[in-house]
């Protein structure tokens, strides 16, 4: 989530160190409760695609296409979505987002139950369920500031992340494997009531949420451009998008063949119950992290996190040619902390930055620069592997070293910076 007032500052060693519980409300409650159900469902879709799609091929270069077709949208459509949430009623965008996945899904559960889904349709449902997140991750990062008060964001926030990586990481992943084992049918059908309970939950938030805009009238084009503009004007937060695009490229290139060097007969050896659990079990680190993220950052600075998250990245991609399933899922904890290390500080910077009447489209501008490499990198990590005989151990050891490197990049920015947008010992006069 991001934060809207470009007036309003945060302390790293004051509000981020120093979490206390508050009660934060009831609109708060039923919006973590609606986060919460859909991330389940988006752990169980994303595990029984992947797991739906491997009884039809194994092909590598096919099944990094998934990816591709999930992640596409960002690229393709990003930048509307974020100029779509700064001119409709948020809460209400969200709500027909959730409708629409949930038909999608039955839809797809129907398909599945009468012969197995080609792949063409696979794609299809992961462009549309892509574009509903562009859609719905826009306008959920700009909402809570209007749910909780502006010194309580921190600690809203962390309780969404907590929630978050609970649903998409412990609770969806298996639950999926579990069912696909069953019938991916059934898999399916239960993410389509779980998105469903979630537009419940989102459409009883109290409140308005659509934003003021002043000015006369403009247009989709003309909104885009002045979000664009703002984020190539903002150096540090140009810098850290670039950053986590090409971090994203490595680790898109690595996940997308990663089912199949980990589901038997890959290296890995698991099953497909054993791989929800793999996905569920790497989460641990992620989730400590959205406790104690924070005080880490506090106590050793927010920009020498930066470079050691890049450093951790690495470690994690290699990690796979240990091919123990105990060792590498060890290991990839410590990835997934440090994921929520640098989203906490690269997230701050722009909740400081960033005025309300802009927060979609920057925030989706950023995205489209960052998560739009993904695409890129999940045809770069099967086209690699078939390149090399089918060997993804070459993939996951180019990709290590190339992110690596990007902690290079990190070198520049400082603690001082990400409080004030400057970047490096210069300061920057927009």
């Amino acid at each position: 989530m991001t934060t809207p007032s470009v007036t309003w500052r945060l302390d790293y060693q004051v509000n981020v160190g120093h979490p206390r519980w508050v009660d934060l409300g009831w609109s708060f409650r039923r919006f973590w409760a609606a986060t919460g159900l859909s991330n389940v469902s988006d752990g169980l879709f994303g595990v029984a695609l992947s797991l739906a799609a491997l009884q039809v091929t194994r092909n590598a270069v096919e099944i990094s296409g998934l990816q591709v077709a999930a992640a596409l949208p960002w690229l393709l459509f990003g930048l509307v979505a974020g100029a779509i949430a700064d001119r409709v009623d948020r809460r209400r965008l969200m709500v027909g987002v959730q409708l629409t996945r949930a038909a999608v899904l039955a839809a797809l559960a129907l398909a599945t139950v009468e012969g197995r889904p080609s792949i063409w349709l696979l794609y299809l449902v992961a462009v549309v369920m892509g574009v509903a997140e562009t859609l719905f991750d826009t306008s959920a990062q700009s909402v809570l500031p209007r749910i909780v008060r502006a010194d309580h964001l921190e600690r809203a926030n962390g309780r969404i992340t907590g929630v978050e990586l609970i649903g998409n990481f412990y609770l969806g992943p298996p639950l999926g494997g579990f069912i696909v084992a069953v019938a991916a049918g059934a898999a399916f059908a239960t993410g389509s009531a779980l998105y469903l309970v979630a537009a419940v939950a989102v459409l009883s938030v109290r409140g308005s949420f659509r934003v003021e805009r002043s000015g006369g009238p403009t247009s989709v084009r003309q909104d885009i451009v002045q979000g664009l503009r703002f984020l190539r004007d903002q150096p540090l937060l140009r810098r850290l998008g670039l950053l986590t695009g090409a971090r994203l490229v490595a680790f898109s290139a690595v996940t997308a063949v990663l089912p199949i060097y980990a589901v038997t007969p890959g290296p890995m050896g698991l099953s497909e119950r054993g791989f929800g659990f793999f996905v569920a079990a790497t989460a641990n680190g992620a989730v400590l992290a959205s406790f104690t993220g924070a005080r880490v950052v506090a106590r050793i600075g927010a920009a020498r996190c930066l470079h050691l998250t890049m450093l951790a990245f690495a470690v994690t991609e290699v990690s796979l040619l240990l091919e123990n399933p105990f060792a590498v899922g060890a290991l990839w904890m410590v990835g997934t902390y440090f994921v929520i290390v640098w989203n906490l500080v690269t997230l701050t910077a722009r909740q400081r930055l960033v005025p309300e009447q802009l927060l979609g489209r920057v925030n989706s501008a950023y995205r489209v620069v960052s998560w739009g490499s993904a695409p890129v990198g999940a045809l770069l990590g099967g086209g690699l592997t078939e390149l090399f005989g089918g060997q993804a151990r070459v993939t996951f050891v180019l990709c290590a070293a190339a992110t690596a490197l990007l902690a290079l990049g990190t070198l520049p920015v400082t603690d001082d910076g990400l409080q004030t947008g400057q970047l490096g010992p210069r300061p920057y006069v927009p």
